[in-house]
């Protein structure tokens, strides 16, 4: 791991980046949803003109995993219940089993 900065800094960090370490790290606050999402494609972008259930599926699916929107406003933008976003997306995982991954944030 390279770390890059003044001798101040490296020291600073230090703390953080150390594994097991007892001092005191400083509280990173989490991003407000409204700014991890702010570049995302809004749904009618991903959705286009879909024709198949197929491409509905596809769809649901990269909106949800890619992209972090929830079931329900993926259902409710779309006019259907949230398990049929649910079965959708275990449809395109392969398996109704486990959980998708979660969007990167």
């Amino acid at each position: 791991q390279v770390i890059i900065g003044t001798g101040e800094f490296i020291e600073r960090m230090k703390p953080v980046l150390t594994p097991d370490s007892q001092a005191e790290k400083p509280s990173f606050r989490e991003i407000p949803k409204l700014q991890r999402f702010a570049l995302r494609p809004s749904l009618p972008e991903i959705f286009g003109n879909w024709k198949s259930k197929k491409k509905r599926d596809e769809a649901i699916y990269k909106s949800h995993t890619v992209h972090g929107y929830s079931q329900n406003d993926i259902a409710t933008f779309l006019g259907i219940h949230y398990t049929t976003v649910s079965r959708a997306i275990h449809r395109m995982m392969g398996s109704g089993r486990h959980n998708p991954p979660r969007a990167q944030t």
